[in-house]
């Protein structure tokens, strides 16, 4: 790519070749490293190009589907979720993560559904937990545990 950022004829060969991406023309693409893309590969979230074999060349159905993926409007950052919850995201990943919300790990970030947070949220209204119980009640935790 040029300094203006017109694809220059002599590189598109090299950085697309139809229905494949070079692996430096991906990376800068989703904004990352080389070794992201990787494992992204590794992980299976992106395929390999089966023509190429000496480099590695991505497939571009792969990616326009994994950029899709990323631009829902329903994923959010497990960050942004941890804070409408106003937990911690370490909260998040050993409260909720992969029970309830379904935590995405996509190397370049890790996403939930909103949908799933919402729910969570209406359940941390409508419930409480067996500490706040116990504290209401006036009890020893351990008798509360008694009485599921």
């Amino acid at each position: 790519m040029g300094n203006d950022g017109v694809l220059k004829p002599e590189r598109a060969t090299e950085q697309c070749s139809g229905t494949s991406m070079s692996l430096a023309h991906v990376a800068r693409q989703l904004g990352t490293s080389e070794k992201r893309v990787l494992q992204l590969v590794r992980k299976g979230l992106l395929k390999k190009a089966s023509k190429h074999h000496v480099t590695t060349h991505i497939d571009r159905a792969s990616l326009m589907k994994f950029l899709r993926t990323l631009r829902r409007p329903e994923m959010i950052e497990e960050h942004l979720a941890a804070e409408q919850l106003g937990r911690s995201v370490y909260w998040l990943r050993t409260h909720w993560g992969n029970d309830i919300i379904k935590i995405h790990d996509f190397v370049l970030g890790r996403y939930v559904e909103q949908a799933k947070v919402d729910m969570v949220a209406k359940m941390r209204q409508k419930y409480m937990s067996s500490t706040t119980a116990c504290q209401k009640l006036g009890v020893d935790r351990k008798f509360l545990r008694s009485l599921e």
